[in-house]
Order: structure tokens, then C-alpha cells, then sequence
């Protein structure tokens, strides 16, 4: 298998703290794997929750970029165990696991 990620976003959820405005608390992140070989697709969805932020060094609402959300996601979305659950999604849809039974008999 080769499996590719991409992630993409929704659900941003706001919140004021001390001066600041529509600081980002959370979102929802879906990671979506595709195995090239199988051209399998599996997505993993998630909510993100973020620290309370530094007010000397924070970023406006409207100034937020996908890199940013990518890179929130990297700290604090636990992205090694979501692209475990995408590869294992898709193993299970290309080789679906085989149970021996008795016969009913």
C-alpha cells in the first residue's frame, strides 16, 4: 500500500479570552488517506482543541491559513494515531480480515 493524507477543515469554534475576539477553541479535522495502488479513499474525522492562546502572540481570525490549522493539527491533533486508524481503514477494505468459523453442523 501507498497511502497518501490530506486533511481538511470545518466547524471552527470561537470564543473570546480577555481583549482578544474570535479565538479559535476548536475545530473538526478530517483525514482522508488514499492508497494509490488500491485507489481505496478512508477518512478519519476529529475535533481539535486548542490551549488557551498567547495574547502577545496571536493571530487574527481573518488572517488564519490552512497552514496554520495544519500545523495546529500537527501539535495538538494526535495525527500519528488518526493516519493509523485511515491506514487500517484502508487495509481492512483492500485485505478484509478472514475469520475461520466451525461448521454449523
Amino acid at each position: 500500500m501507498n497511502i497518501s493524507f490530506t486533511k481538511t477543515y470545518s466547524n471552527v469554534m470561537v470564543m473570546s479570552f480577555e481583549n482578544l475576539q474570535d479565538i479559535v477553541a476548536s475545530y473538526y479535522c478530517i483525514i482522508t488517506g488514499t492508497d494509490s495502488d488500491s485507489g481505496t479513499v478512508f477518512p478519519v474525522g476529529f475535533t481539535v482543541t486548542l490551549p488557551q492562546p498567547d495574547p502577545n502572540n496571536f493571530t487574527q481570525y481573518n488572517s488564519l491559513t490552512q497552514q496554520i490549522f495544519d500545523d495546529w493539527t500537527n501539535l495538538y491533533g494526535n495525527l500519528s494515531y488518526y493516519e493509523s486508524r485511515v491506514t487500517e481503514g484502508i487495509n481492512n477494505i483492500v485485505n478484509p480480515p478472514v475469520t475461520v468459523k466451525p461448521l454449523p453442523f
